[in-house]
């Protein structure tokens, strides 16, 4: 099992990884029962799309793949 330290020395490490790449999408997702919000944007801060409103369903979930490759 892994120990805290090693824990956080990973998930820091991870972290500077992703703030500098121009290659990670990061996703916020409110999980709801019947309806999820979602929001992506970059590693720097910059918001891409907000206000993303999609079913707890499979068509949601593929409306919301489907804008990722939009963006």
């Amino acid at each position: 099992m892994i120990d805290d330290v090693s824990r956080y020395s990973y998930f820091c490490q991870f972290r500077s990884t992703i703030r500098s790449s121009r290659n990670h999408l990061i996703v916020g997702i409110d999980v709801a029962k019947d309806k999820h919000h979602a929001f992506f944007g970059t590693a720097y801060g910059k918001t891409l799309l907000r206000r993303l409103l999609f079913s707890n369903d499979k068509k949601g979930y593929m409306q919301l793949i489907l804008l990722r490759h939009l963006t």
